[in-house]
């Protein structure tokens, strides 16, 4: 995803109860919620709207299988700082799934439950599995560019309250009527 804006505003990180959140940096978008006995490493980023499932675990490292010891004394030794793991908006995390560290999920796809993600995801994709493979997308590709171009999850709440979720092109016409400015449906 190039230069997004969700990841130069740090949104205030709200307390969520029954799930571990690791040592910041990290940080979760306006909206996001996360199921129960979910596990969020440090340096992850959430976008908006997106929804995370019970049991979830998202950047999770990786162990060295081919040294001495599966310990990760290396990265310890070195204090290597862990890969980035990115979340877009309007993605739905599915329960019992893992993101590995570095991985970057796309704006508005779904992982399926139980997936074992450890590639990036595109925009609006479904994975699913262990490994998690490609499933489909959510809609056709002209949809989801459109989708991609409203950035509809920057808007004012009242605005997207009033979207007709059922049909998304009508969505995408409202917003592009919308004057930015005003943000006014």
């Amino acid at each position: 995803m190039p230069d997004e804006p969700y990841l130069k505003e740090k949104p205030p990180v709200p307390a969520i109860e029954g799930c571990w959140i690791g040592i910041e940096p990290y940080t979760l978008g306006r909206n996001t919620y996360v199921g129960e006995f979910s596990h969020i490493s440090q340096h992850t980023t959430i976008g908006s709207f997106t929804s995370i499932g019970n049991l979830v675990t998202i950047g999770a490292q990786k162990h060295p299988i081919d040294t001495l010891t599966s310990f990760p004394f290396i990265e310890i030794l070195k204090k290597k700082t862990p890969k980035d793991t990115v979340i877009g908006c309007d993605v739905w995390v599915g329960c019992n799934s893992v993101i590995m560290e570095g991985v970057l999920v796309g704006h508005g796809a779904v992982i399926g439950a139980g997936a074992i993600v450890t590639k990036d995801v595109r925009p609006y994709e479904i994975v699913v599995g262990n490994p998690a493979r490609y499933l489909r997308h959510r809609f056709p590709p002209d949809l989801v560019m459109a989708l991609l171009e409203t950035q509809w999850w920057n808007l004012p709440a009242a605005d997207i309250q009033r979207l007709p979720f059922e049909k998304p092109w009508d969505c995408i016409a409202l917003i592009r009527g919308m004057d930015k400015k005003k943000a006014v449906l």
